[in-house]
């Protein structure tokens, strides 16, 4: 048979329907060793997301939409409906032999994974350098997450008007940190954050990915923000979740808090 799964929303979103127990994707490698063909169907809010889905060896086909990006995939494939005794697997990024080296080379020791950038403003902590300063000084290894394409469509907003912002331009620590920033490959980058021994940062991506990774995780939160899947999945792994302006603590106090939760 020719069957295909269907993703929607921002690589948060995605990632969660790629490696959630259960969901679709799990079922292909089965489905390929029982000879059907595979493809996905993605409609993103960035074209970046497409990395994701790239090499994966139970994926025979992408048909791809985002703001530039278009890949159509064949049109005469079925909707996947049934998966009775099949075994699922958790499905895995697919690194090239470059992110495989860099990988390697980042993760030979345990680190910190901080990401305190987001997909629109108000999710993005307010004044990261106080966090970055305590870091530093209490010597924990840091590895910075955050990447950056060239989406510039209106739909996309805050500070990610430019794609998915590497954390260079308002978040970056002062020279001279010592924080690793390992190249800006979002896959990479995903993976970094599963690898990681503990994890900081906003409701974003790379929050999503620990949480499915099992990543001891201290997460920033802003109050209006309601999203009860990722709160729910936090809370199942028993992250600690901080809020920086529903009055009971300021800013300055959670990012003590997270530096002293780090070492």
């Amino acid at each position: 048979m020719k069957l295909y799964t269907q993703f929607v929303g921002g690589i948060g979103d995605i990632l969660l329907r790629m490696m959630k127990p259960g969901t679709h994707l799990g079922y292909f490698p089965a489905l390929k060793a029982r000879g059907d063909e595979t493809m996905v169907t993605v409609h993103a809010n960035t074209d970046a997301t497409i990395a994701l889905f790239e090499n994966l060896p139970y994926v025979d086909h992408t048909h791809f939409r985002a703001k530039r990006l278009r890949l159509n995939g064949p049109a005469d494939y079925q909707l996947l409906k049934t998966w009775d005794g099949l075994p699922w697997q958790r499905p895995e990024l697919a690194l090239d032999d470059e992110e495989k080296n860099i990988l390697e080379s980042l993760t030979r020791e345990p680190y910190v994974a901080v990401h305190v950038s987001a997909s629109v403003l108000n999710k993005a902590i307010p004044d990261p350098d106080r966090l970055f300063a305590g870091l530093r000084e209490a010597n924990v290894r840091v590895i910075l997450l955050g990447v950056e394409t060239q989406d510039d469509a209106p739909g996309i907003v805050g500070n990610r008007s430019d794609g998915i912002r590497r954390i260079l331009r308002g978040f970056m620590p002062r020279p001279g940190a010592g924080f690793l920033l390992p190249p800006p490959k979002l896959r990479l980058q995903v993976v970094l954050a599963q690898r990681a021994a503990k994890f900081i940062g906003t409701l974003s991506c790379f929050n999503c990915a620990a949480q499915l990774a099992h990543v001891p995780s201290f997460v920033f939160v802003n109050r209006s923000i309601k999203d009860p899947g990722i709160y729910k999945l936090m809370a199942d792994n028993g992250a600690r979740v901080e809020t920086w302006n529903d009055g009971t603590k300021d800013i300055k106090r959670i990012c003590r808090e997270a530096v002293e939760w780090a070492q």
